[in-house]
């Protein structure tokens, strides 16, 4: 079957109940995590996720990794989105993560995709991701989603 350009081809999405925290400069992997096996050749795939990051004098920031076989790719080229900016004396907070990519890995039909979120801090200060910073207060916690889209090239 050949799709029209722009036809979304199908739809993958999952539900997540799952926090991440992390103190620390480097990324680790998180719960956000969704494969797709692609349809059609050369197709777009829109990345959309939804959840709250938050901090303890903080600022998350998020990276987008995509995997196909064996290869790895960070999708933004900075290696760095921060999801809010928290950098004060005694700031908690929680912010709403809102993320659409569209991306475009020229594979093949029948291709594997993985796209998964990952999590960092901007020093060793706590961040989350599937909840806001008021850890003190108890934790709020979100349900977060990862949906992606095949799109016809």
């Amino acid at each position: 079957v050949q799709f029209p350009a722009g036809h979304v081809i199908q739809v993958v999405s999952q539900n997540f109940t799952g926090t991440a925290s992390r103190s620390s400069a480097t990324y680790i992997d998180t719960f956000l995590t969704k494969s797709i096996t692609s349809h059609a050749t050369n197709s777009r795939f829109l990345v959309m996720v939804n959840s709250i990051t938050g901090g303890n004098d903080a600022s998350p920031r998020i990276q987008l990794r995509r995997t196909i076989g064996s290869n790895t790719t960070d999708i933004d080229n900075s290696g760095v989105t921060m999801s809010s900016d928290a950098r004060l004396s005694n700031v908690r907070h929680g912010t709403n993560l809102h993320l659409s990519y569209v991306d475009e890995p020229s594979v093949a039909s029948g291709t594997s995709i993985n796209y998964l979120i990952r999590l960092r801090g901007s020093d060793t200060a706590t961040v989350y991701l599937g909840q806001t910073g008021f850890t003190e207060h108890g934790s709020i916690n979100v349900l977060s989603s990862m949906t992606i889209m095949e799109i016809a090239a």
